[in-house]
C-alpha cells in the first residue's frame, strides 16, 4: 500500500481552518474506491 501526499500539503505552509480535514477525507475516499475496485476485480 502506498501513501500519496496531496499537492496542497506540499505547496503551502498553512491551511485554512477545516482544510486539512477535507483533504484527508478526499484522500480516504479515493483509497476506499481503489480498494473496492481491487477487491471487486478478484
Amino acid at each position: 500500500m502506498s501513501l500519496s501526499v496531496p499537492g496542497p500539503l506540499i505547496s503551502r505552509e498553512r491551511l485554512e481552518r477545516g482544510e486539512l480535514q477535507q483533504i484527508l477525507r478526499e484522500l480516504a475516499s479515493r483509497e476506499d474506491a481503489i480498494l473496492s475496485a481491487l477487491v471487486g476485480g478478484i
